[in-house]
């Protein structure tokens, strides 16, 4: 094989195997005492897998690195053809991941003290979207670009 071929073939390797995996923060919601966020990330590990997607609490702007982890999706939708969850407050300290359906889904952290607040975080199974554009949820914030 060629030296000039190496570099592609390693690139093609890489990129099949799965070594390209995309970590996105997808969806942010200030809750309602303007403190706290809860972030979204969606993982893309290609084509071959599901999406991950990965929700956070975090003081309001704050990065994931200062928050909290409380769940973990694998394969969630919002309805049969959109990825996703969705963050909703439901009032100042509880927040809803609410999705249609999801191959595995993970409450990590029920209760999480940030600052002077407590929010509790709820699963919500079965809450379709309708609205949810088919996709994942990346795609369809970068949607303008793909047309």
């Amino acid at each position: 094989m060629s030296r000039g071929l190496a570099p592609i073939w390693l690139c093609a390797l890489l990129i099949g195997c799965g070594v390209f995996v995309t970590d996105d923060e997808v969806s942010r919601a200030t809750g309602p005492t303007g403190t706290v966020d809860a972030v979204l990330v969606e993982r893309n590990a290609g084509a071959t897998v599901d999406f991950i997607y990965v929700a956070h609490v975090v003081k309001k702007g704050g990065s994931l690195s200062e928050g909290t982890r409380v769940a973990r999706f694998y394969g969630a939708r919002r309805n049969d053809l959109a990825y996703g969850v969705n963050l909703r407050w439901k009032d100042a300290s509880t927040l809803w991941l609410e999705f249609y359906t999801a191959t595995r889904q993970t409450l990590e952290r029920e209760v999480v003290p940030i600052g002077d607040l407590t929010v509790t975080v709820r699963l919500k199974p079965k809450t379709k979207d309708n609205k949810a554009l088919p996709g994942g949820m990346l795609y369809n914030l970068e949607r303008p670009l793909h047309e």
